[in-house]
């Protein structure tokens, strides 16, 4: 859900949105990207999409560069898209190889999330979620990490849990 769309998936990879004019998002996508759609994130005016095939695609508004993201990972970053998630203006995507790789709105530093986990933290993401302004990647050893506007404290969580709460 976006702040002016809902979208939805069906068990056939078919999407389905209501909304802003993000409701003309496609049944399906571009054959050459795959056959049907896997995930959806949507931002306050944008939706992006995996195919089964890992590929990416975003629709609109572009202002921001929140669609920057490309169809396909950039070299040297993994092969297929895995996961993604959208905030208000940005967009953050993992690749196969836990590689993630932001793009969109630069204010409170959206874009700062490493494409790798830093040193002790993890070799790997495994998953993120966005809020509007911040997004927070969990790493493949359960650390996490957030970045973005910290005003209300949203970005102050432990890189671990405390003592007692378990892993």
């Amino acid at each position: 859900m976006g702040r002016l769309n809902t979208c939805a998936l069906t068990d056939t990879g078919a999407a389905w949105c209501a909304g802003s004019k993000q409701s003309v998002f496609p049944e399906r996508p571009r054959a050459d990207l795959g056959t049907g759609w896997r995930a959806l994130a949507a931002g306050a005016e944008h939706i992006c999409a995996l195919t089964d095939t890992g590929a990416a695609w975003c629709k609109g508004e572009a202002r921001y560069s929140r669609l920057a993201l490309p169809e396909r990972p950039p070299a040297g970053k993994g092969r297929t898209w895995q996961a993604l998630a959208a905030g208000e203006y940005h967009t953050c995507a993992l690749t196969d190889t836990g590689t993630a790789v932001c793009v969109g709105w630069q204010k409170y530093g959206l874009q700062t999330l490493p494409g790798r986990p830093p040193a002790g933290l993890g070799t790997g993401w495994r998953a993120l979620a966005a809020g509007d302004f911040h997004t927070c990647a969990l790493t493949d050893t359960g650390a996490l990490q957030c970045v973005g506007d910290n005003y209300h404290g949203q970005c102050s969580l432990p890189a671990r849990p405390p003592a007692g709460l378990g892993r």
